[in-house]
């Protein structure tokens, strides 16, 4: 396991609009495909807070990359990977 700055962890979350986020391949181990999220003012503070004070065991992000993770893995058996 890599352990990441703060920062470093930041180059991988990615502001796409004014409550969208993504969060790039590599966030965590074997992770193929970008996460996505959807948060509000208080919920943005409360993740990047999260970040800064875990950096790499990160449980809110670190949840949302695994999920694109097993995505990109139903993706590659023809499962789908899509919803809920």
């Amino acid at each position: 396991m890599v352990v990441r700055t703060y920062e470093q962890e930041c180059a991988f979350v990615k502001q796409v609009d004014g409550t969208s986020y993504s969060i790039g391949k590599g966030f965590v181990d074997n992770m193929n495909v970008p996460g996505h999220f959807y948060v509000n003012q208080d919920i943005k503070s409360l993740l990047f807070d999260e970040l800064r004070q875990y950096s790499r065991q990160v449980p809110g992000l670190a949840r949302g990359a695994r999920r694109a993770r097993v995505r990109a893995v139903l993706r590659a058996q023809g499962a789908g990977g899509r919803g809920g």
